[in-house]
């Protein structure tokens, strides 16, 4: 799908998440035969694409004791999901925001946490 500012790349703000000049934008009367589908197989939200890490190291001191040294890193790619449509309204066809995400990500940022805990 073409993107609406000439960018190569999606863009939330600017971009529909899906075509939708293929929806019609008037109601058919309630006894004419509809040749539009009501569901549609490549219109779904992206899964989630996280990738979680966690190194570790322990380095013995005495018989006992030990130090470990850990490294947790959540969503190191950083990776966005968006996703639901904005609001309510999105569901009308004739509402200039039909088609878009929100501009808010459902999932969390990069987080990297380092920990050293003696263990006795």
């Amino acid at each position: 799908y073409a993107r609406a500012n000439g960018d190569a790349q999606f863009d939330v703000t600017n971009d529909p998440y899906f075509d939708v000049t293929k929806f019609p934008t008037t109601a058919l009367s309630s006894y004419a035969l509809r040749n539009f589908p009501t569901w549609f197989p490549d219109v779904r939200t992206k899964p989630l694409n996280v990738f979680d890490v966690s190194l570790l190291k322990e380095f013995k001191i005495k018989e006992q004791t030990r130090i470990q040294i850990r490294c947790d890193g959540y969503n190191v790619g950083n990776f966005p999901w968006f996703s639901k449509s904005t609001s309510s309204y999105t569901s009308n066809v004739t509402s200039s925001q039909f088609g878009f995400l929100e501009n808010d990500e459902e999932n969390e940022q990069r987080i990297v946490v380092f920990v050293m805990k003696i263990v006795f």
